[in-house]
């Protein structure tokens, strides 16, 4: 898959602020360990990626350096399907309809999908010259799935 608009990302310096291993990071047993609990771990203000030790957002011990174009093999092809079928009939005095829907989506981001589902049936009746009798009946069923995220991020 190839993305049509790709962000240019800087790829010198990491996250932290002042240049420093601070903001997003903990240190443990001298050795920066990366906290994406922290709401300010998403800037690239840190200190520059030339190797060094760290302990990163999934508590592997790695290089401290940059990744160029990593993003680009993140992503999927989204796709999305909608499928719907009905029946309806009916006579002078009644009239009846029953449909089924159903919309599937598979993300760009892998392991997000969304799944929905709507079941609707209507009928009228005459009951007399005066009187007519309306129902309605819809039943919704959605699911989403989420990627899971490291160290309960949300």
């Amino acid at each position: 898959m190839r993305l049509i608009f790709i962000t240019i990302y800087k790829n010198e310096y990491g996250a932290g602020r002042q240049g420093k291993f601070i903001g997003a990071w903990d240190m443990v047993d001298g050795i920066p360990t990366f906290n994406p609990n922290y709401d300010f771990s998403k800037g690239s203000w840190g200190p520059k990626m030339e190797g060094q030790q760290i302990v990163d957002w999934d508590g592997k011990t790695r290089a401290f350096e940059a990744q160029p174009g990593n993003y680009k093999n993140y992503f999927d092809t989204g796709i999305t399907t909608n499928n719907a079928i009905s029946v309806d009939g009916g006579n002078k005095s009644l009239s009846y309809r029953l449909s089924v829907a159903n919309v599937s989506t598979k993300d760009i981001i892998p392991a997000l999908t969304y799944n929905r589902t709507n079941i609707g049936a209507n009928v009228s009746a005459n009951l007399t010259k005066k009187l007519t009798l309306n129902t309605y009946f819809n039943y919704v069923n959605s699911k989403v799935k989420k990627p899971s995220r490291p160290f309960g991020c949300t």
